[in-house]
């Protein structure tokens, strides 16, 4: 900080330097026109920090837009009185060069003219005695100069430091404050109390601006919320959109945010030019990348809903230069507050965007042209990780974590299987969704997942492979759950081209899923005979949970037909392999069949300590339907001990959340379960079962 060369960058404007004078005010803080909405916690947290000794430096971070500048200001209005020498604010936003930051922040303090020392050595004689705040706006572009401040500071005792940056500076000592967008209303209290969000009323209080007569009423309430969650609560896109509604109702500008960035223009035109648009503002800190960190964060863009660093690494990291390693340049976006980390349902790290900042990424990528290879490898990647989770999913301890982990991808999964469907790439687009029966199944997406498997297989109708056998498998799968009327048939279809193609394993689980579809249809004779063919070859290849699914499809239809001791002795066969596995999805379920052949042998305890374990584990593994299925089985057994009000409750209740996850029980539990609904209602009366 002490090179005495400083002079010779300077343009001659800035020549001759300057010497301190405690005569001449220092710039003085911008008047701010326009109110401050919220931030309550953050000016509390940062006039506080500023109060300590020990804290020297504060830094706000936070995205383009997100209101650094404007809680800067505030703060220091609210701090000023406390130092001596009051604020002296340093706006950065016309340097471009770090060599330009001394003499910017020397102008500020009002010092005179004068060229015989470094500014350096000036700038701390100015300070050395001063109790002051030197607030330094837009840091970002002049990272280079961040030893300044540190220099400054070591000097200068009585001096603090605010900056806003869209990054750290990575000083020793530096407080860092992430400013975040506004809170936005909460989803579950829709539209209740929308004036309880920050974001709301920012938008209301710069609408009114606009349009004097405007205010927030129960028809409109609805499409602010929206609009505020579209431009993810950043007050400048706030403030853009609600500008526009001088122009357009706030249900004609909600249309037409789907598109963000064209629409979010036409800022105060005393404003710098990157806080006149959305796009400006976020183009400022993409044009301060370096291009290897343009690249991913370009390609960052193709994701929804964020990425695991795997994903990362397997989409955004360039193909031509092995040595950028993506975590450190992920490190680098998400402190210039271009992306976003979080953690993800596993507890690793999860890489977000902004939806604002997505946009503009996006447009980036049909800039250069990498659309489509971002695609191809975005959808590459989720088809391997699919096939990775898909055989864990039906069987082992890991089930419940790898259908954390595709639901926590939802919306990738999505979005690459819509770019394989509309790419022509049929056989991916099959592959995808076969592999993702598990999640249509277990995670209650069988709607969607009975779509998605319908048109992959419909655009594969000339091809029989593996791939194909599976999705009739899957799709056999969800029909049955939800009660339609071809389970058999798309069953029997995967196990037809399954014997075609050969291997045990295949045919073993193929076979155990038509039984278990038989069963349902109440077709006993083949059903028995189908799983006992699928229990051989499955004990031959050594699947447990395969094997356990076999015996346990065979106990129920032992219940169905009336034989308790054949059911108990099969189903207690299937629990001790499902243990063993470690298989808590089929714990539960045969606990629950269990609890059920101990309830009609009139061991009601028995049965309900196999339903409470059941249904604990029901909600450990996130299963909607067997969560269903067992408390319609209590209230069965409520019904038998003569519990009539509780039985209701437990029967509505079951209802409900059946109704909810179009979830059809299978006929001889329909049965089960109309006899003991009929008899809790003859108990109550209907009014009140009702």
């Amino acid at each position: 900080m002490t090179d005495p060369t400083t002079n010779d960058v300077l343009p001659e404007h800035w020549k001759p330097l300057l010497l301190p004078s405690r005569e001449r005010p220092g710039t003085p803080l911008p008047a701010t026109v326009t109110s401050l909405v919220g931030r309550e916690r953050e000016l509390r947290e940062v006039t506080a920090l500023l109060d300590r000794p020990s804290v020297r430096l504060v830094t706000l971070t936070g995205p383009g837009g997100v209101g650094k500048t404007r809680l800067s200001l505030e703060i220091a209005k609210e701090v000023s009185a406390r130092f001596t020498d009051a604020v002296a604010f340093v706006d950065m936003t016309p340097v471009t060069t770090p060599e330009l930051v001394a003499p910017t922040i020397a102008h500020a303090l009002g010092m005179r003219e004068s060229g015989d020392r470094p500014i350096e050595y000036r700038l701390v004689d100015a300070m050395r005695d001063r109790h002051l705040l030197l607030l330094i706006d837009n840091f970002e572009q002049v990272m280079a100069a961040a030893p300044l401040v540190s220099h400054l500071l070591a000097r200068c005792p009585l001096i603090r430091v605010l900056t806003t940056s869209r990054e750290a500076l990575r000083l020793s000592g530096e407080w860092v404050i992430a400013v975040a967008p506004l809170a936005l209303p909460s989803p579950d209290r829709l539209p209740d109390l929308p004036l309880e969000s920050e974001a709301v009323r920012l938008f209301v209080e710069r609408a009114q601006a606009v349009r004097a007569d405007f205010a927030l009423t129960a028809a409109n309430a609805a499409c602010v919320i929206e609009i505020v969650r579209r431009v993810d609560g950043l007050p400048l896109a706030i403030e853009l959109a609600a500008a526009r509604l001088a122009h357009l109702p706030p249900a004609t500008l909600l249309q037409r945010l789907d598109h963000r960035l064209p629409l979010l223009t036409g800022g105060a035109r005393d404003l710098p030019e990157r806080q006149r648009t959305l796009r400006g503002a976020i183009a400022w800190s993409y044009d301060l990348l370096p291009p290897e960190e343009q690249y991913v964060f370009r390609r960052l863009a193709v994701f929804t809903g964020g990425c695991t660093l795997e994903a990362a690494e397997a989409v955004a990291a360039p193909d031509d230069n092995p040595d950028v390693d993506p975590l450190n340049i992920l490190a680098s976006l998400v402190s210039r507050s271009l992306v976003r980390q979080e953690e993800d349902v596993n507890g690793g790290p999860r890489f977000t965007m902004l939806e604002t900042v997505r946009e503009y990424g996006w447009e980036q990528l049909a800039a250069t042209g990498e659309e489509q290879s971002s695609h191809d490898r975005h959808a590459a990647y989720f088809v391997d990780l699919v096939e990775r989770a898909d055989p864990a999913i039906w069987g082992g301890p890991d089930h419940a974590f790898w259908l954390d982990r595709l639901e926590a991808e939802l919306a990738n999964l999505r979005m690459a299987l819509t770019w394989l469907e509309e790419s022509g790439d049929s056989e991916a687009f099959l592959l995808l969704a076969g592999s993702l029966g598990g999640l249509w199944h277990y995670r209650s997406h069988r709607i969607e997942g009975r779509a998605w498997l319908t048109r992959a297989l419909a655009s594969t109708a000339d091809v029989n492979s593996r791939e194909r056998a599976m999705a009739y498998i899957k799709l056999g799968m969800l029909e049955r759950v939800m009660g339609g009327p071809r389970a058999v048939e798309f069953a029997r279809q995967g196990v037809i081209i399954r014997r075609r193609m050969g291997g045990k394993h295949g045919i073993g689980r193929s076979l155990m899923n038509l039984g278990n579809a038989l069963r349902d249809r109440m077709d006993y004779a083949e059903a028995v005979s189908v799983l006992e063919e699928a229990a051989t070859l499955l004990d031959l290849v050594g699947d447990i949970s395969g094997l356990a699914n076999a015996h346990m499809y065979r106990g129920m239809v032992a219940l169905d037909q009336g034989d308790p001791l054949r059911a108990h002795t099969l189903l207690t066969k299937a629990l001790g392999l499902y243990r063993q596995d470690g298989f808590a999805f089929g714990v539960a379920s045969a606990l629950l069949a269990l609890g059920q052949v101990e309830a009609d042998g009139g061991n009601l305890a028995g049965a309900a300590g196999r339903y409470a374990e059941s249904l604990r584990l029901w909600i450990d593994v996130k299963n909607g339907e067997g969560l269903v299925d067992a408390v319609r089985a209590t209230a069965t057994m409520a019904v038998t001990c003569h519990l009539p009000e509780p039985a209701a409750r437990l029967f509505g209740a079951a209802s409900a959340m059946g109704d909810a996850l179009g979830y059809v029980p299978p006929p001889a539990a329909r049965e089960r379960l109309d006899v003991a609904g009929s008899a809790a209602r003859a108990a109550l009366g209907q009014p009140a079962y009702a």
